[in-house]
């Protein structure tokens, strides 16, 4: 297990609780991509993106075949171009004032460039789940979706330093 590098896999119960709660929430599209399927996509690409922002090296393949496993009805190519479209949407939200999210240049999510799809379920999620899984600085959510999530996720490899953080706020 020497340098074992994190993967998204230990998200999978977070991700379908998540599901559950968005689901009581959200319409479920009548085709395309499911509310499930999107929200996968969008964990992932913030996994991706904290991972970057952070410096912290994954093993962007072994990921992806853990996504596959997950998502057994779509191709690896069709999920890296709906985590590219995911960029696209979260590189507006880092435009805009009320988001805190790393980006370098045209740069969001170093290796998926932005795949422009205006897809609207990427919008309905994408955002909470920013906030979920602290991408944004700024907690900007839809405070109905976000109560019906029963927990709040953090990549593994911050957990030391948000320790430090609440230690130094408290004081």
């Amino acid at each position: 297990m020497k340098n074992e590098k994190p993967t998204i896999e230990g998200y999978q119960e977070t991700i379908q609780q998540f599901i559950q709660g968005l689901k009581n929430e959200l319409t479920e599209p009548a085709n395309g991509w499911s509310i499930a399927e999107t929200t996968y996509i969008c964990f992932y690409w913030c996994f991706v993106h904290n991972a970057w922002r952070d410096n912290v090296k994954i093993n962007k393949a072994q990921n992806l075949r853990i996504l596959g496993e997950w998502l057994p009805n779509r191709t690896k190519g069709s999920i890296e171009a709906k985590t590219m479209n995911v960029s696209s949407y979260a590189f507006k939200l880092a435009k805009d004032p009320n988001y805190t999210i790393h980006h370098e240049k045209e740069i969001i999510c170093k290796g998926y460039k932005s795949l422009s799809n205006g897809a609207k379920l990427i919008g309905d999620i994408l955002p909470v789940v920013i906030d979920f899984m602290g991408v944004n600085k700024q907690m900007q959510y839809n405070a109905k979706l976000w109560e019906s999530i029963p927990c709040r996720a953090v990549p593994n490899w911050r957990i030391e330093e948000l320790i430090q953080e609440h230690a130094t706020n408290e004081k």
